[in-house]
């Protein structure tokens, strides 16, 4: 097995998992990981904002 296989086999097997996790989210869990997303994406904006310099 080549070093790609064994990348390709842990991505793969990686996506699967976290999709497999995904599904098995109730609605509750749902809306608290879209409340992390959206924390984590806002905080990610502003800090790309604050290092513009005019």
């Amino acid at each position: 097995m080549s070093y790609f296989d064994a990348i390709g086999f842990w991505i793969g097997n990686f996506l699967r998992n976290t999709w497999g996790w995904l599904n098995s989210l109730n609605y509750h869990e749902w809306f608290l990981l879209l409340a992390i997303t959206t924390c984590a994406g806002f905080l990610c904006m502003r800090g790309f904002g604050s290092r513009a310099e005019y």
